[in-house]
This record gives C-alpha cells, sequence and structure tokens, in this order.
C-alpha cells in the first residue's frame, strides 16, 4: 500500500501490478535450472564429444595426480626409515641395559 498525506494512493502490495512478487529464486528454481544446464551439457557431449579443453585439462590433472602420489610415497618411505633408525637405536640401548644388568645367563 502506497500512502500519502494519509490517502492511499495505490491499494495493493508491491509487485502485485506485475502479479508476481519480488523475491529472490526458489531453491527449486535453482534446481529446474541446474537440471537444464545438466541436461544441455549431456547432450553437447552426446553429440560433439568433449571439448580438446576439456580433454587437456583431465590430462594435467592426471599429471599431477600422479605427481602427488610420487611424492606422497617419497614422504612415506622417508618416514619408514626414519622410524627404523629410531627404534633400531632404541633397540640396541635396551640390548646393552640388558647386557649390563647381567646379560642373558
Amino acid at each position: 500500500m502506497f500512502v500519502v498525506g494519509g490517502e492511499a494512493l495505490i491499494d495493493q502490495p508491491v509487485g502485485a501490478a506485475l502479479e508476481r512478487a519480488l523475491a529472490p529464486p526458489s531453491e527449486a528454481a535453482e534446481r529446474q535450472i541446474d537440471r537444464f544446464i545438466e541436461r544441455r551439457h549431456s547432450q553437447r557431449v552426446r553429440n560433439e564429444g568433449e571439448r580438446r579443453a576439456e580433454e587437456s585439462w583431465k590430462a594435467s590433472e592426471r599429471r599431477l595426480a600422479a605427481a602427488r602420489e610420487a611424492e606422497e610415497a617419497l614422504g612415506r618411505r622417508g618416514m619408514i626409515d626414519h622410524l627404523r633408525r629410531v627404534y633400531r637405536k632404541r633397540a640396541d640401548e635396551y640390548d646393552a641395559l640388558y647386557e649390563s644388568l647381567g646379560g642373558f645367563q
């Protein structure tokens, strides 16, 4: 309602003249748009195949994943070597202590 000087000039809520509410799109509308985009993309892929940029990107991702895996494997091997050295040293210390206490009798 639009009031000027105490008199109602327009007796309709804002947006009523447009026959719709002025509000952001609902989640249902967003889902419809997403489904439409996905459907069109699937049709394009079916008809045209993957685009070169996407193929290039996928190849790049595979190379990066392989490099990450190699780096992680190297890190794991380093950690295993470190733990072996620590526990070997600890075992040697306990063996020396055991021998000093009378050894294996």
